[in-house]
């Protein structure tokens, strides 16, 4: 088996196609349930889907992230991931979690996001991630870069560490600040929570790698 061979833990979905309703909802129980109940069996717990972003003939519903609402709520075990942290939808991201913060199985990454506002809509950067940071909380925000469409993703990694978000928006919004544990959180600890990465060895590893391409 697939999953088996290769060990996959995660998988990352699409919710348009090319049926007639050009698209399907993860709350849909007789198409996406069996999925989920597959996932519990074979152990892979990490489900993350394209939300946000309705690049070409994407639907803008198929888009939104509403069906996590009940996936999430029916299959607790399982966490869901709102790849580009479904942005522009994000406010509808972080209400799920904001009116049910006993949920801990709704992550946002924020891949595209972070780096299609960070130069030219540093303003609507910091909303984002305000709103993130404050709603999902500082545990449930994932990195991700989408360095196949942006590049070398080293100056999002930079232009992510000199962020901060402004006071005013800080003091009007009850957004937190951008601390250093934040940005490690987000950078990768949180990541390596879900995934069942040890932090250590992986540091390790990549002290390896650099030791490595440097001698």
């Amino acid at each position: 088996m697939y999953a088996e061979d290769y060990k996959v833990s995660g998988l990352k979905l699409y919710t348009f196609d090319a049926t007639e309703k050009k698209g399907w909802w993860f709350d849909d129980e007789k198409l996406a349930y069996p999925m989920w109940e597959e996932c519990r069996k074979l152990g892979i717990k990490n489900i993350g889907c394209h939300k946000g972003v309705p690049f070409g003939q994407f639907y803008a519903r198929y888009a939104h992230c509403e069906d996590f609402d009940s996936a999430a709520d029916d299959f607790l075990d399982l966490n869901f991931i709102a790849y580009h942290a479904a942005w522009p939808y994000h406010n509808e991201l972080a209400a799920l979690k904001g009116f049910k913060p006993q949920r801990k199985n709704l992550f946002a990454e924020v891949g595209t996001t972070f780096a299609a506002t960070v130069t030219s809509r540093p303003l609507e950067c910091a909303h984002v991630l305000g709103t993130l940071l404050r709603d999902l909380g500082e545990d449930y925000v994932l990195w991700g870069t989408d360095s196949l469409l942006w590049g070398n993703p080293q100056w999002q990694i930079e232009a992510f560490r000199k962020f901060q978000i402004p006071d005013h928006l800080v003091e009007g919004h009850s957004y937190p600040k951008i601390t250093p544990e934040i940005r490690r959180k987000v950078l990768g600890e949180n990541a390596a929570r879900i995934w069942n990465i040890d932090r250590k060895s992986a540091m390790q590893a990549k002290a390896e790698i650099v030791k490595t391409a440097l001698a």
